[in-house]
């Protein structure tokens, strides 16, 4: 109920997180997935919080974050603390290599777009989401942004077709 919150810790100092509900991830997300891997080990899908009053929808409102792809990680790994740093980690890569396609398909510049890439998975939004059940939808954004890009530039029904395909 006060600091300092990990045992052995001498730091009592609090930093001012400006509206950031950085407990989710301990208080929410990882029991969670705790609760999907035992549902998936069992041969059910995890649709279900069973232990939340007398059950509870775990999909609803992308709480759970089961339709996230990179959200199996944490469920296939051997170790579910790996598997989050490993989610973590990727979300950080796919956003960074969808900004880079995202901004070569504007510029036609592979400097502008190689520069983007590595600043973008340090912009301040992004870590702020990491904290938020929605990640996934900052993480997925720049490839939607390039799927309308190419739409745009578009000359045959072909270049339509694909950037279509791509959007879906």
């Amino acid at each position: 109920d006060r600091p300092p919150f990990t045992p052995g810790q001498p730091d009592r100092s609090i930093e001012e997180l400006r509206g950031v509900d950085v407990g989710a991830p301990m208080w929410q997300f990882v029991p969670y997935s705790q609760i999907q891997r035992i549902s998936i080990t069992q041969g059910e899908l995890p649709l279900w919080n069973r232990y939340n009053a007398t059950g509870r929808p775990l999909w609803g409102q992308g709480q759970s974050l089961i339709l996230d792809p990179l959200h199996w990680v944490t469920l296939i790994a051997p170790d579910p603390g790996l598997g989050w740093d490993l989610k973590f980690f990727l979300h950080r890569v796919v956003f960074a290599l969808g900004v880079g396609v995202a901004v070569l398909a504007i510029t036609q510049s592979w400097v502008a777009a190689a520069v983007m890439a590595l600043l973008a998975p340090f912009a301040g939004y992004f870590l702020f989401r990491l904290n938020h059940a929605a990640q996934f939808s900052f993480t997925y954004a720049p490839w939607v942004m390039w799927a309308w890009f190419q739409m745009a530039s578009a000359v045959t029904a072909r270049d339509l077709a694909r950037a279509g395909r791509r959007l879906a």
